[in-house]
């Protein structure tokens, strides 16, 4: 994550034209600096079922595609094979068995490879961070219409054991119910690529940017996005963007009745931030799959987390 991201096919030069007729609509706008040193502290109107989507107050404030304060994010994890530092992938905590992550990210793994999930770290260079922890996958639920071009692009992993929370690690809260988020300021965060040349490589710290959601009829005209599609959620932000490895990842909404954040995309596929290529990144929306997700976690007896008639994970 930086202020460029990642392409999934080569970058493309409109033809010659009059800038007013090639910048499409969402460039206008504004991306206000809000940062997560303002939030996460007192509860809203509307309380949650049990204790979600929080985030640790840092004293200085951090804008755009910069460094996170360390453990500010509790919720946001990365997903490694076994044995290795390097995350591949980006996840959140939704319950204390349970992590949330794009399914192009699981989709495809050897039957002989482990994933671990890196929880309360930051620098995942540090070996034996003082709040971190790893915990082996024992099952991936994939949806089952996942398709290679990214439709239904969403997975949940079960731990091989229930998570203590604390303020280092704690899970993000699930909506309670179908969002419409046009034009709303979201956070997203990640470990992924600086850049999306080849000399660009990992963050070893955890990142965030603040972009605004994208109607998807105006996204569809410049991504890969289907505009018919009620999965899919865009978001933009200007000089900035998701990269390789952000994939999976947290991009959350703070939710002005809680006053928590709640997990609302998990990044699909993105591109990079040309002078000529200004072009949304596509998010798997969250909100759209909460029959799905509700589903999948009952059958394991666990309920997420989230605002209403629901119960606390165990």
């Amino acid at each position: 994550m930086g202020p460029y991201g990642e392409v999934t096919d080569p970058p493309t030069t409109p033809e010659p034209t009059t800038q007013k007729s090639i910048l499409p609509a969402y460039l206008s706008i504004e991306s206000e600096e809000i940062d997560s040193s303002e939030h996460g502290g007192p509860p809203g109107r509307v309380p949650t079922t049990c204790p979600c989507g929080t985030a640790n107050k840092q004293l200085n404030k951090i804008i755009g595609g910069e460094e996170a304060g360390v453990n500010e994010f509790p919720f946001a994890v990365m997903l490694t094979i076994k044995g290795r530092y390097a995350p591949f992938c980006g996840g959140s905590i939704i319950t204390a068995r349970h992590v949330i992550t794009a399914a192009h990210c699981v989709v495809g793994l050897r039957d002989w490879v482990t994933i671990a999930v890196r929880m309360g770290d930051h620098n995942f260079n540090e070996e034996n961070a003082p709040h971190s922890k790893t915990v082996d996958v024992s099952e991936i639920i994939v949806h089952e219409k996942y398709s290679e071009h990214h439709n239904y692009d969403i997975a949940l992993l079960v731990l091989n054991e229930t998570i203590k929370f604390n303020r280092f690690v704690f899970p993000v809260c699930i909506p309670a119910k179908q969002l419409s988020l046009d034009r709303q300021y979201l956070k997203a965060m990640g470990w992924g690529r600086t850049g999306w040349t080849k000399e660009n490589g990992l963050s070893i710290y955890l990142k965030k940017m603040n972009v605004r959601a994208v109607p998807l009829s105006e996204c569809a005209r410049f991504t890969s996005a289907d505009a018919s599609d009620p999965h899919q959620l865009c978001t933009y932000g200007k000089r900035r963007g998701l990269g390789k490895g952000d994939s999976g990842g947290p991009v959350v909404w703070l939710d002005k009745d809680t006053n928590r954040y709640t997990i609302v995309g998990l990044p699909s596929f993105v591109y990079p931030f040309l002078t000529q290529n200004y072009k949304p990144d596509v998010t798997a929306d969250v909100s759209s799959f909460l029959p799905w997700i509700h589903e999948k976690l009952k059958s394991k007896s666990i309920k997420c987390n989230t605002v209403i008639n629901s119960n606390c994970a165990s």
